[in-house]
């Protein structure tokens, strides 16, 4: 055998080992029709988490708002039960900083596929940032499948975990509600991502709350949830937006409510009347404030023995573990001597025992930390927007329990943000966000690099 025949041999089988490393390295679940069976997920139970990955996952063939069609995706299948109306799902890494989630509905298997709109907002599908992202509360019918397609932004991918669970009924007392961005003061997209030191306003909507089938719950509390992204200038000394109204008059001024005299104010001091195991009150992302998860609605929610009640109604002189705070009404006295506040001894802001109240707009506006700020903790470029809503059988003099409006889902969206830093003294570059690209130009135009490949039509 010849010097240069062995030499072409060893070349081709160099050639084979490297095709058979890239058969060997190409992600299970690359496309539709391999996705990865979640198993199990019941309604009304926790969380079905799995292990994954899409490091070396290839983008798809179509494009959607989380840039599907350039990073790269994997996917799963889930089988909703008898019982769903609800999905939630959550995704962690600490290998990419900016997980993205899309759903699609399977009308006839990989063939037809149909986008669903994520959580109450119904956006096109969600960024995370800071390795997470957390899709709360999105519609979804009974017995039927779906697709979860995961991906990473400007990233090859990495090691993942995905968490998903349903819910049987989407809500008791609160029918329709939502978060509302209604400006920003740089410009783009309401979306974001939302740029270091730019001012959003916000609004947290309660459109419609009913008091039927529910023993007569009258809206009574609203306690929001904010990501520390959100500058601490933006709040007052007791956790308040700045400025704050609700339907467009101040907070705290006297009757500002619906129904009544009911009046709207901010409280620290709120118990929870009844025992809740899936309520968890702490400080969750450890920046010093006290915030509230569930359970069945955040898969990161750590378990804390949950929520403790009081004694007794109807005027409560120990009201229970005291929640967050928030915003809750009194001024509709019940059968309480003394009015309110506490908010405990009066009933919430309402006039019937029928549907439909509302509607409620609580707005407000929050700056962007700045930077360098939102780069020294990676919780601080979290701009989480949530609520959860209390009836007054919760924390107020009426009659009920921690099931009368129990399955009322939180409702939380965490927006992208743009923390910049893309300038040193060796070269500037543009923002790695929203649509900016990044172009290097390589010395050798010859070289190719497989991420220019794409799945393949079926």
């Amino acid at each position: 055998m010849t010097k240069r025949l062995t030499e072409k041999l060893l070349c081709i089988l160099l050639m084979l080992i490297g095709a058979t490393s890239t058969i060997q390295s190409q992600v299970a679940n690359d496309i539709c029709q391999t996705a990865t069976v979640i198993p199990n997920v019941l309604s009304d139970s926790p969380f079905v988490c799995i292990e994954s990955t899409n490091l070396n996952a290839l983008p798809e063939n179509f494009e959607n708002y989380c840039d599907i069609g350039t990073a790269p995706n994997v996917w799963f299948k889930v089988t909703t039960d008898g019982n769903a109306t609800l999905m939630n799902i959550y995704v962690s890494s600490t290998e990419f900083d900016s997980p993205t989630v899309s759903l699609f509905q399977s009308n006839q298997g990989c063939s037809n596929l149909e986008p669903v709109g994520l959580a109450i907002n119904q956006i096109p599908c969600s960024i995370g940032s800071n390795g997470v992202a957390s899709v709360s509360g999105t519609s979804v019918s009974s017995n039927q499948v779906y697709y979860i397609v995961i991906g990473s932004r400007y990233s090859n991918g990495g090691a993942f975990e995905l968490c998903v669970n349903t819910i049987s009924v989407s809500s008791a007392c609160v029918t329709d509600r939502e978060i509302e961005i209604t400006s920003r003061s740089e410009g783009g997209p309401l979306t974001g991502p939302f740029l270091p030191g730019e001012t959003v306003s916000i609004c947290f909507n309660v459109n419609s709350f009913t008091a039927a089938n529910n023993s007569c719950q009258w809206f009574q509390g609203l306690v929001p949830i904010f990501g520390n992204g959100w500058d601490p200038s933006s709040f007052n000394a007791d956790g308040q937006p700045l400025d704050a109204t609700i339907n467009g008059q101040p907070i705290g001024l006297a009757e500002n409510g619906l129904y009544g005299a009911s009046t709207w104010d901010w409280f620290i001091d709120v118990g929870y009347h009844h025992n809740n195991p899936f309520l968890q009150v702490g400080d969750l992302d450890g920046n010093g404030t006290v915030e509230m998860c569930h359970l069945l609605y955040n898969a990161d929610c750590p378990d804390f023995g949950g929520i403790t009640g009081g004694c007794c109604g109807p005027c409560w002189e120990n009201p229970g573990d005291i929640l967050p705070p928030g915003w809750f009404a009194y001024g509709i006295n019940g059968t309480c001597i003394t009015p309110g506040p506490p908010v405990s001894v009066d009933w919430g802001d309402g006039n019937s025992c029928e549907c439909c109240m509302g509607p409620w707009s609580f707005c407000f506006d929050l700056t962007v930390r700045s930077f360098p700020d939102c780069t020294e903790d990676p919780t601080t470029s979290d701009l989480t927007l949530g609520f959860f809503t209390m009836a007054d059988g919760e924390t107020g003099s009426w009659s009920g329990g921690a099931s009368v409006c129990a399955l009322d889902q939180p409702t939380q969206i965490t927006f992208p943000m743009c923390c910049g830093g893309t300038e040193s003294e060796d070269e500037i570059l543009p923002d790695v966000c929203g649509e900016g690209i990044v172009e290097i130009f390589l010395i050798n135009p010859e070289l190719n690099f497989g991420h220019g490949q794409q799945k393949p039509i079926m």
